[in-house]
Protein backbone atom coordinates (compact mmCIF):
# COMPACT_ATOMS: atom_id res chain seq x y z
CA UNK A 1 0.00 0.00 0.00
CA UNK A 2 1.57 3.46 -1.10
CA UNK A 3 0.29 6.88 0.97
CA UNK A 4 0.76 9.68 -1.81
CA UNK A 5 1.34 13.40 -1.16
CA UNK A 6 1.38 15.94 -3.57
CA UNK A 7 3.27 19.53 -3.53
CA UNK A 8 1.81 21.88 -6.07
CA UNK A 9 2.89 25.20 -6.86
CA UNK A 10 -0.05 27.90 -7.94
CA UNK A 11 -0.70 31.03 -7.50
CA UNK A 12 -4.07 31.47 -6.09
CA UNK A 13 -5.28 35.16 -4.12
CA UNK A 14 -4.33 37.08 -1.49
CA UNK A 15 -2.94 36.14 2.16
CA UNK A 16 -2.09 37.33 5.47
CA UNK A 17 1.47 36.27 6.18
CA UNK A 18 3.25 36.84 9.24
CA UNK A 19 6.87 37.29 9.89
CA UNK A 20 9.55 34.77 9.48
CA UNK A 21 13.12 35.16 10.00
CA UNK A 22 15.41 31.66 9.16
CA UNK A 23 19.05 32.26 10.18
CA UNK A 24 21.57 30.53 7.83
CA UNK A 25 25.31 28.93 7.84
CA UNK A 26 26.64 27.11 5.45
CA UNK A 27 29.69 24.56 6.55
CA UNK A 28 32.38 23.16 3.93
CA UNK A 29 34.49 20.64 5.48
CA UNK A 30 38.21 20.38 3.52
CA UNK A 31 39.91 18.31 5.63
CA UNK A 32 39.13 14.78 6.85
CA UNK A 33 41.14 12.16 9.05
CA UNK A 34 41.08 8.75 8.82
CA UNK A 35 41.39 6.50 11.75
CA UNK A 36 40.71 3.15 13.34
CA UNK A 37 36.99 2.22 13.01
CA UNK A 38 35.30 1.46 16.18
CA UNK A 39 34.49 -2.00 15.06
CA UNK A 40 33.31 -2.83 18.81
CA UNK A 41 30.91 0.71 19.43
CA UNK A 42 28.53 0.08 16.38
CA UNK A 43 25.38 1.30 17.47
CA UNK A 44 22.12 0.94 15.29
CA UNK A 45 20.34 3.68 13.58
CA UNK A 46 17.43 4.09 16.18
CA UNK A 47 19.99 4.10 18.70
CA UNK A 48 22.28 7.26 17.03
CA UNK A 49 19.02 9.19 15.81
CA UNK A 50 17.71 9.30 19.41
CA UNK A 51 20.91 10.08 21.24
CA UNK A 52 21.47 13.40 18.70
CA UNK A 53 17.90 14.04 18.73
CA UNK A 54 17.28 13.40 15.10
CA UNK A 55 13.82 12.74 13.93
CA UNK A 56 14.34 11.67 10.17
CA UNK A 57 16.70 11.52 7.42
CA UNK A 58 15.96 11.41 4.17
CA UNK A 59 18.43 10.54 1.03
CA UNK A 60 17.71 10.26 -2.76
CA UNK A 61 14.79 8.05 -2.23
CA UNK A 62 15.00 6.55 1.19
CA UNK A 63 13.54 8.37 4.32
CA UNK A 64 14.56 6.64 7.57
CA UNK A 65 13.08 6.87 11.32
CA UNK A 66 13.87 5.93 14.42
CA UNK A 67 10.84 3.50 14.41
CA UNK A 68 11.98 2.64 10.26
CA UNK A 69 12.63 3.03 7.11
CA UNK A 70 10.46 4.35 4.02
CA UNK A 71 11.24 4.53 0.17
CA UNK A 72 9.90 7.52 -1.73
CA UNK A 73 9.79 8.80 -5.20
CA UNK A 74 9.38 12.30 -6.27
CA UNK A 75 8.30 12.60 -10.20
CA UNK A 76 8.29 16.48 -11.61
CA UNK A 77 5.84 17.67 -14.25
CA UNK A 78 7.42 20.93 -15.33
CA UNK A 79 4.58 21.66 -16.77
CA UNK A 80 1.89 22.06 -14.17
CA UNK A 81 4.94 22.69 -11.90
CA UNK A 82 3.90 19.82 -9.70
CA UNK A 83 5.87 17.58 -7.69
CA UNK A 84 3.97 13.55 -6.62
CA UNK A 85 5.44 12.34 -4.01
CA UNK A 86 4.60 8.14 -3.14
CA UNK A 87 5.74 6.37 0.18
CA UNK A 88 6.12 2.91 0.61
CA UNK A 89 7.79 0.72 3.94
CA UNK A 90 10.71 -0.67 3.75
CA UNK A 91 9.76 -3.74 5.62
CA UNK A 92 6.69 -5.32 4.00
CA UNK A 93 5.72 -6.41 7.48
CA UNK A 94 5.06 -2.34 8.22
CA UNK A 95 2.09 -0.88 7.32
CA UNK A 96 2.15 2.92 5.94
CA UNK A 97 -0.30 3.66 8.50
CA UNK A 98 1.72 3.33 10.89
CA UNK A 99 3.86 5.80 9.56
CA UNK A 100 1.24 8.84 8.54
CA UNK A 101 2.34 10.88 11.81
CA UNK A 102 5.68 10.98 10.60
CA UNK A 103 5.24 11.38 6.84
CA UNK A 104 3.33 15.03 7.93
CA UNK A 105 6.77 16.26 10.23
CA UNK A 106 8.18 16.26 6.88
CA UNK A 107 6.64 18.87 4.76
CA UNK A 108 9.77 21.08 4.47
CA UNK A 109 12.20 18.31 3.25
CA UNK A 110 9.00 17.95 0.62
CA UNK A 111 9.18 21.30 -0.12
CA UNK A 112 12.92 21.41 -0.76
CA UNK A 113 12.63 18.58 -2.85
CA UNK A 114 10.19 20.37 -5.10
CA UNK A 115 12.18 23.16 -5.26
CA UNK A 116 15.00 21.86 -6.52
CA UNK A 117 13.41 20.06 -9.26
CA UNK A 118 11.56 22.98 -9.80
CA UNK A 119 14.20 25.72 -9.94
CA UNK A 120 18.11 23.85 -9.84
CA UNK A 121 19.88 21.80 -12.81
CA UNK A 122 19.87 18.54 -11.09
CA UNK A 123 23.08 17.25 -13.04
CA UNK A 124 25.11 20.67 -10.64
CA UNK A 125 23.39 20.86 -7.85
CA UNK A 126 22.25 17.88 -5.68
CA UNK A 127 20.66 17.95 -2.47
CA UNK A 128 22.00 14.54 -0.61
CA UNK A 129 20.79 14.46 2.92
CA UNK A 130 17.91 16.61 4.76
CA UNK A 131 18.04 15.94 8.55
CA UNK A 132 14.54 17.11 10.29
CA UNK A 133 16.32 17.60 13.85
CA UNK A 134 14.30 17.95 17.17
CA UNK A 135 14.22 21.45 18.79
CA UNK A 136 15.64 22.85 21.60
CA UNK A 137 15.94 25.86 23.78
CA UNK A 138 18.75 28.19 24.55
CA UNK A 139 19.53 31.21 26.40
CA UNK A 140 21.52 34.04 24.67
CA UNK A 141 22.15 36.46 27.46
CA UNK A 142 18.85 36.46 29.47
CA UNK A 143 16.60 35.75 26.60
CA UNK A 144 15.34 31.69 26.50
CA UNK A 145 14.83 31.28 23.00
CA UNK A 146 13.24 27.99 21.24
CA UNK A 147 15.67 27.00 18.18
CA UNK A 148 13.72 25.17 15.44
CA UNK A 149 16.60 23.51 13.01
CA UNK A 150 16.32 21.88 10.09
CA UNK A 151 19.46 20.70 8.12
CA UNK A 152 20.80 19.86 4.04
CA UNK A 153 23.52 19.14 2.07
CA UNK A 154 23.92 20.03 -1.03
CA UNK A 155 27.06 19.13 -3.30
CA UNK A 156 28.85 18.37 -0.32
CA UNK A 157 28.31 21.40 1.52
CA UNK A 158 26.32 20.98 5.06
CA UNK A 159 23.74 23.95 5.21
CA UNK A 160 21.93 24.80 8.77
CA UNK A 161 18.59 26.68 8.81
CA UNK A 162 16.56 27.71 12.10
CA UNK A 163 13.91 29.92 13.15
CA UNK A 164 14.14 31.33 16.68
CA UNK A 165 11.06 31.83 18.72
CA UNK A 166 10.74 33.74 21.97
CA UNK A 167 10.13 30.71 24.50
CA UNK A 168 7.60 32.92 26.98
CA UNK A 169 5.56 34.06 24.33
CA UNK A 170 6.01 31.68 21.58
CA UNK A 171 6.27 34.49 19.37
CA UNK A 172 9.03 33.88 16.72
CA UNK A 173 11.88 36.56 15.75
CA UNK A 174 10.46 39.26 13.36
CA UNK A 175 12.04 41.29 10.87
CA UNK A 176 13.22 43.91 12.65
CA UNK A 177 14.61 42.32 15.36
CA UNK A 178 17.63 41.67 13.83
CA UNK A 179 18.94 44.61 13.31
CA UNK A 180 22.46 45.48 13.40
CA UNK A 181 25.61 43.65 15.19
CA UNK A 182 23.77 42.73 18.80
CA UNK A 183 21.09 41.74 17.24
CA UNK A 184 22.37 38.69 14.75
CA UNK A 185 22.07 35.55 15.94
CA UNK A 186 24.01 33.89 13.05
CA UNK A 187 26.83 35.28 15.32
CA UNK A 188 25.61 35.91 19.32
CA UNK A 189 27.31 32.90 21.46
CA UNK A 190 24.48 31.20 23.49
CA UNK A 191 24.71 30.47 27.31
CA UNK A 192 23.51 27.75 27.77
CA UNK A 193 21.02 25.14 26.08
CA UNK A 194 19.07 22.18 26.61
CA UNK A 195 16.84 19.60 24.80
CA UNK A 196 13.41 19.20 25.47
CA UNK A 197 13.79 15.74 26.96
CA UNK A 198 16.88 16.97 29.39
CA UNK A 199 16.84 17.39 32.74
CA UNK A 200 18.36 20.91 32.96
CA UNK A 201 20.47 23.19 30.64
CA UNK A 202 24.07 22.68 30.07
CA UNK A 203 26.73 25.44 30.16
CA UNK A 204 27.65 26.53 26.44
CA UNK A 205 29.46 29.19 25.01
CA UNK A 206 29.07 28.15 21.04
CA UNK A 207 26.97 30.52 18.33
CA UNK A 208 23.64 28.82 17.33
CA UNK A 209 24.74 27.38 13.75
CA UNK A 210 27.63 25.45 15.64
CA UNK A 211 26.31 23.65 17.92
CA UNK A 212 23.40 22.52 14.97
CA UNK A 213 26.36 21.59 12.83
CA UNK A 214 28.27 20.02 15.57
CA UNK A 215 25.23 17.96 16.74
CA UNK A 216 25.16 17.04 12.56
CA UNK A 217 28.89 15.85 12.63
CA UNK A 218 29.15 13.84 15.43
CA UNK A 219 25.94 12.03 13.74
CA UNK A 220 27.92 11.15 10.82
CA UNK A 221 31.34 10.40 12.64
CA UNK A 222 29.49 7.63 14.38
CA UNK A 223 27.34 6.43 11.61
CA UNK A 224 30.93 5.84 9.69
CA UNK A 225 32.10 4.19 13.27
CA UNK A 226 34.85 6.59 13.75
CA UNK A 227 36.28 5.62 11.06
CA UNK A 228 36.74 9.14 9.42
CA UNK A 229 36.49 12.27 12.04
CA UNK A 230 36.13 15.94 10.01
CA UNK A 231 38.77 18.42 10.73
CA UNK A 232 39.05 22.28 9.70
CA UNK A 233 35.88 24.20 7.65
CA UNK A 234 35.08 27.57 5.97
CA UNK A 235 31.71 28.87 6.92
CA UNK A 236 29.50 31.44 5.91
CA UNK A 237 26.57 33.20 7.49
CA UNK A 238 23.26 34.58 5.80
CA UNK A 239 19.45 35.81 6.81
CA UNK A 240 16.62 35.22 5.23
CA UNK A 241 13.10 37.35 6.23
CA UNK A 242 10.01 36.46 4.72
CA UNK A 243 7.52 39.32 5.16
CA UNK A 244 4.59 41.71 4.06
CA UNK A 245 5.22 44.72 6.20
CA UNK A 246 5.73 47.88 4.14
CA UNK A 247 9.36 49.47 4.49
CA UNK A 248 12.02 51.07 2.48
CA UNK A 249 13.86 47.85 0.96
CA UNK A 250 17.34 49.04 0.82
CA UNK A 251 17.08 50.99 4.53
CA UNK A 252 16.01 48.07 5.72
CA UNK A 253 19.11 46.06 4.24
CA UNK A 254 21.34 48.96 6.28
CA UNK A 255 19.79 48.21 8.95
CA UNK A 256 20.07 44.95 9.38
CA UNK A 257 24.07 45.29 8.71
CA UNK A 258 24.25 47.99 11.08
CA UNK A 259 26.00 50.34 8.74
CA UNK A 260 25.42 52.99 6.17
CA UNK A 261 26.14 52.20 2.76
CA UNK A 262 26.84 54.56 0.33
CA UNK A 263 24.70 54.22 -3.03
CA UNK A 264 23.75 50.71 -2.00
CA UNK A 265 21.43 48.97 -4.91
CA UNK A 266 19.46 46.15 -4.18
CA UNK A 267 17.09 44.59 -6.83
CA UNK A 268 14.03 42.77 -7.54
CA UNK A 269 14.67 39.49 -9.08
CA UNK A 270 11.06 37.83 -8.71
CA UNK A 271 9.58 37.22 -11.92
CA UNK A 272 6.25 37.02 -11.20
CA UNK A 273 3.84 39.34 -9.34
CA UNK A 274 3.24 36.88 -7.00
CA UNK A 275 6.02 38.11 -4.68
CA UNK A 276 9.42 40.48 -4.59
CA UNK A 277 12.55 38.69 -3.80
CA UNK A 278 15.78 40.66 -3.07
CA UNK A 279 18.97 39.73 -2.19
CA UNK A 280 22.54 41.01 -1.17
CA UNK A 281 25.14 38.81 0.25
CA UNK A 282 24.35 38.93 3.63
CA UNK A 283 20.42 39.12 3.51
CA UNK A 284 17.55 38.12 1.84
CA UNK A 285 13.89 39.52 1.75
CA UNK A 286 10.68 38.19 0.16
CA UNK A 287 7.64 40.49 0.71
CA UNK A 288 4.69 41.60 -1.42
CA UNK A 289 3.36 37.91 -1.06
CA UNK A 290 -0.11 37.96 -2.99
CA UNK A 291 -0.05 34.43 -3.07
CA UNK A 292 -1.59 31.57 -0.72
CA UNK A 293 1.29 28.98 -1.74
CA UNK A 294 3.31 31.05 1.30
CA UNK A 295 5.75 27.41 1.59
CA UNK A 296 6.44 27.34 -1.83
CA UNK A 297 7.69 31.00 -2.36
CA UNK A 298 9.87 30.52 0.95
CA UNK A 299 11.27 27.42 -0.10
CA UNK A 300 11.71 28.23 -3.62
CA UNK A 301 13.58 31.75 -2.47
CA UNK A 302 15.40 30.01 0.84
CA UNK A 303 17.06 27.36 -2.10
CA UNK A 304 18.28 30.55 -4.21
CA UNK A 305 19.93 31.90 -0.68
CA UNK A 306 21.65 28.80 -0.53
CA UNK A 307 23.03 28.69 -3.85
CA UNK A 308 24.63 32.21 -3.25
CA UNK A 309 25.88 30.47 0.05
CA UNK A 310 27.43 28.00 -2.05
CA UNK A 311 28.91 29.95 -4.87
CA UNK A 312 30.49 32.32 -1.91
CA UNK A 313 31.62 30.11 0.24
CA UNK A 314 33.10 28.37 -2.70
CA UNK A 315 35.27 31.75 -3.60
CA UNK A 316 36.41 32.04 0.11
CA UNK A 317 37.62 28.24 0.05
CA UNK A 318 39.44 28.75 -3.21
CA UNK A 319 41.54 31.78 -1.75
CA UNK A 320 41.97 30.38 1.81
CA UNK A 321 42.31 26.80 1.26
CA UNK A 322 42.56 25.57 -2.12
CA UNK A 323 46.78 24.60 -2.55
CA UNK A 324 48.13 23.95 -5.99
CA UNK A 325 47.46 26.01 -9.25
CA UNK A 326 46.05 23.03 -11.38
CA UNK A 327 43.82 22.00 -8.04
CA UNK A 328 42.86 25.99 -8.33
CA UNK A 329 42.00 26.13 -12.20
CA UNK A 330 39.73 22.90 -11.73
CA UNK A 331 37.58 24.32 -8.72
CA UNK A 332 37.66 27.78 -10.68
CA UNK A 333 36.39 25.98 -13.87
CA UNK A 334 33.60 24.07 -11.66
CA UNK A 335 32.29 27.73 -10.39
CA UNK A 336 31.92 29.00 -13.57
CA UNK A 337 30.21 26.23 -14.69
CA UNK A 338 27.65 26.63 -11.65
CA UNK A 339 27.21 29.74 -12.80
CA UNK A 340 25.87 28.76 -16.40
CA UNK A 341 22.94 26.40 -15.44
CA UNK A 342 20.93 24.87 -18.22
CA UNK A 343 17.48 23.88 -18.23
CA UNK A 344 16.48 26.26 -15.13
CA UNK A 345 13.61 29.31 -14.67
CA UNK A 346 14.45 33.05 -15.45
CA UNK A 347 14.77 33.52 -11.96
CA UNK A 348 17.82 31.41 -11.17
CA UNK A 349 19.23 33.17 -13.67
CA UNK A 350 18.45 36.37 -12.32
CA UNK A 351 19.77 35.06 -8.51
CA UNK A 352 23.00 33.70 -9.88
CA UNK A 353 23.76 36.96 -11.88
CA UNK A 354 22.79 39.16 -8.57
CA UNK A 355 25.10 36.85 -6.65
CA UNK A 356 28.03 37.64 -9.24
CA UNK A 357 27.18 41.54 -8.77
CA UNK A 358 27.40 41.45 -4.99
CA UNK A 359 30.45 43.63 -3.51
CA UNK A 360 31.77 40.62 -1.43
CA UNK A 361 31.34 37.87 -4.83
CA UNK A 362 33.67 40.38 -6.74
CA UNK A 363 36.06 41.31 -3.43
CA UNK A 364 36.22 36.62 -3.17
CA UNK A 365 36.86 36.23 -7.23
CA UNK A 366 39.39 39.22 -7.47
CA UNK A 367 41.09 37.95 -4.24
CA UNK A 368 41.25 34.08 -6.17
CA UNK A 369 42.61 35.54 -9.25
CA UNK A 370 44.77 37.68 -7.00
CA UNK A 371 45.84 34.13 -5.87
CA UNK A 372 46.05 32.63 -9.43
CA UNK A 373 48.24 34.95 -10.43
CA UNK A 374 50.84 34.89 -7.42
CA UNK A 375 50.96 31.04 -7.97
CA UNK A 376 51.65 31.47 -11.55
CA UNK A 377 54.63 33.81 -10.81
CA UNK A 378 56.02 31.86 -8.39
CA UNK A 379 55.72 28.71 -10.57
CA UNK A 380 57.99 31.32 -13.26
CA UNK A 381 60.02 31.69 -10.59
CA UNK A 382 60.54 28.19 -9.89
CA UNK A 383 61.07 27.97 -13.53
CA UNK A 384 63.62 30.67 -13.81
CA UNK A 385 65.35 29.04 -11.20
CA UNK A 386 65.76 25.45 -12.71
CA UNK A 387 66.44 26.83 -16.09
CA UNK A 388 69.22 28.40 -14.22
CA UNK A 389 70.96 25.80 -12.65
CA UNK A 390 70.04 23.54 -16.59
CA UNK A 391 72.43 26.49 -17.93
CA UNK A 392 75.32 26.70 -14.95
CA UNK A 393 75.88 22.94 -15.91
CA UNK A 394 75.73 23.13 -19.14
CA UNK A 395 77.78 26.20 -18.87
CA UNK A 396 80.39 23.55 -16.43
CA UNK A 397 79.75 20.44 -19.11
CA UNK A 398 81.34 23.08 -21.72
CA UNK A 399 83.95 24.34 -19.95
CA UNK A 400 84.77 20.59 -19.07
CA UNK A 401 84.51 19.64 -22.65
CA UNK A 402 86.88 22.61 -23.76
CA UNK A 403 89.89 20.86 -21.54
CA UNK A 404 89.36 17.71 -23.11
CA UNK A 405 89.63 19.19 -26.12
CA UNK A 406 92.75 20.78 -24.98
CA UNK A 407 94.40 17.92 -23.89
CA UNK A 408 93.67 16.19 -27.45
CA UNK A 409 95.03 19.21 -29.17
CA UNK A 410 97.80 19.25 -27.44
CA UNK A 411 98.15 14.78 -28.23
CA UNK A 412 97.92 15.29 -31.92
CA UNK A 413 99.02 19.16 -32.56
CA UNK A 414 101.57 19.16 -29.71
CA UNK A 415 99.81 23.10 -28.96
CA UNK A 416 100.77 24.01 -25.50
CA UNK A 417 97.74 22.64 -22.75
CA UNK A 418 98.44 25.69 -20.04
CA UNK A 419 98.02 28.36 -22.53
CA UNK A 420 95.12 26.76 -23.84
CA UNK A 421 93.51 26.26 -20.25
CA UNK A 422 94.62 30.21 -19.47
CA UNK A 423 92.74 30.99 -22.34
CA UNK A 424 89.81 28.81 -22.00
CA UNK A 425 89.69 29.91 -18.21
CA UNK A 426 89.54 33.79 -19.14
CA UNK A 427 87.12 33.21 -21.69
CA UNK A 428 84.66 31.24 -19.10
CA UNK A 429 85.21 33.57 -16.49
CA UNK A 430 84.21 36.45 -18.07
CA UNK A 431 81.22 34.86 -19.53
CA UNK A 432 80.06 33.43 -16.74
CA UNK A 433 80.86 37.42 -15.01
CA UNK A 434 78.46 38.60 -17.96
CA UNK A 435 76.04 36.20 -17.50
CA UNK A 436 75.31 36.49 -13.94
CA UNK A 437 75.30 40.07 -13.91
CA UNK A 438 72.72 40.28 -16.81
CA UNK A 439 70.45 37.64 -15.18
CA UNK A 440 70.84 39.91 -11.92
CA UNK A 441 69.69 42.77 -13.94
CA UNK A 442 66.46 40.95 -15.32
CA UNK A 443 65.40 39.77 -11.87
Amino acid sequence: MAYKVRVRKKVPENANIKDTVIFMAAYDVHEFKRSIPHFWQRTKAKELMTKYHIASIATKDTIVFPNGKLRYTAEYDPIISNTSFSFHPYDKKSNIEDFKDSIKKLNWQLYMIHAVKALLDESLYKISFTFNLDSFLVYVGDELLQVDPVVFMMNGILFVNYELIHFRTGVPLTHSEIYGHFNNYNILPAKSMRYFDSESFEDENKKISDIIFLNVRSFLENVCQQSYSFGDFSFVHNTFVVTNRQFNIPSYFMKVVGAEINDFQVRNISTTKAYAYYASEFLGVCTDITSDELHHIMFDCLLLEAVKMYLCLNMIVDFEVTEGMEKLINRQIYVERLCYPYHVPIITHNAIENIKQTNSYKRYKAAVDFKQEVMKYNQEKRRDKNGRLLNVLLYLLSFFGCIGTLEILEERFALPFNWGLIIALIVFGVGGFVWMITEQKDE
